[in-house]
C-alpha cells in the first residue's frame, strides 16, 4: 500500500471515529431529561435513597433548606 492511501485511510477513520462519537456522546439536554425521568419514576415509588440520589450534596435553596436537611425531613 502506498503512503497516500495509508494516509487517507488514517484520516477517513479519524473521521469516522469523531462522527460517531459526536452522535453518541449525549447532550446536556439528553442527561438533564433522563435524570427527571429516573427523578420521577422514583418519586411515583416513593424511594426516598433513589430521590436523594438526583439531587446534589451541595444543595442549597433561597430558604436556606440543604441536602441532609431534605434527606432528614
Amino acid at each position: 500500500m502506498r503512503n497516500e492511501q495509508k494516509l487517507f485511510i488514517g484520516l477517513l477513520s479519524l473521521l469516522v471515529l469523531i462522527l460517531v462519537l459526536y452522535l453518541l456522546w449525549p447532550t446536556d439536554e439528553a442527561r438533564i431529561r433522563k435524570l427527571f425521568k429516573e427523578g420521577a419514576g422514583a418519586v411515583e415509588s416513593r424511594d426516598l435513597d433513589n430521590v436523594m440520589s438526583k439531587v446534589s450534596f451541595a444543595y442549597r435553596d433561597d430558604y436556606g433548606l440543604t441536602y441532609l436537611y431534605l434527606k432528614r425531613c
